[in-house]
C-alpha cells in the first residue's frame, strides 16, 4: 500500500484494489459511523452540540490517522477517540444541571421511557456502556470487545448480566 498526491491536491491510497481517495474513505466512514458516533458522543456527557464537536474531531483524528499509517483503522479505534476525547470534554467543564423532562403529549410513551430511563440509571456504569454500545450505537461484540479492550466472551457475559440487571431494575 503506497499513499501519493494527486494534482488536485488530495491524497491517494493506492491498495490492492484499485486507488481510494483519503477523502472518499472518510467519506464512506462518516455515512456509515457518523449518527452513531454522534449519539455515542451525546450518551457519554449528555450535551448534544459538544457530542457534535466529539464527532467531528474523531473524524479528523481518522482523517489524519488514515494518512499517517496508510491502513484502514477499526471502528473500535474510532469510538475510542471518540470516549477519550469525552472524557476530555467533561474534565475541562464542570457538570451541567440535569435536563429538565419536558411535558410528553403521549402520556404512556412518556411514562415508559422514564421508567427505562430509571432502570437505566441503577445500572453500573459498565453495563449501562455495554447496552449502549450494543444496542443503540449497533456495534458487533468484536468491536465492542476491541473498543473496550476486553476478550469477546467477556463483553457477551457481561451484556447478558447487564440485560438481567436491567430486568431486575425494571421490576
Amino acid at each position: 500500500m503506497s499513499m501519493s498526491v494527486d494534482a488536485g491536491g488530495g491524497t491517494t491510497i493506492e491498495a490492492g484494489d484499485g486507488s481510494l481517495r483519503r477523502d472518499d474513505m472518510l467519506s464512506t466512514w462518516m455515512a456509515r459511523w457518523g449518527d452513531r458516533l454522534v449519539r455515542y458522543a451525546h450518551f457519554l456527557i449528555n450535551d448534544p452540540d459538544m457530542a457534535q464537536d466529539i464527532a467531528q474531531e474523531a473524524f479528523l483524528r481518522l482523517y489524519v490517522h488514515m494518512g499517517r499509517t496508510g491502513e484502514e483503522p477499526r471502528v473500535a479505534w474510532l469510538f475510542t477517540v471518540a470516549k477519550n476525547l469525552a472524557h476530555d470534554a467533561r474534565r475541562r467543564t464542570r457538570p451541567s444541571a440535569p435536563v429538565a423532562d419536558l411535558p410528553d403529549p403521549n402520556a404512556d410513551r412518556g411514562l415508559l421511557a422514564a421508567t427505562v430511563r430509571d432502570a437505566l440509571d441503577r445500572l453500573k456504569p459498565e453495563d449501562r456502556e455495554c447496552l449502549y454500545l450494543f444496542y443503540y450505537a449497533e456495534l458487533p461484540t468484536d468491536a465492542i470487545a476491541a473498543h473496550l479492550k476486553l476478550p469477546a466472551a467477556t463483553v457477551r457475559t457481561r451484556l447478558r448480566r447487564a440485560r438481567q440487571r436491567l430486568l431486575a431494575a425494571w421490576n
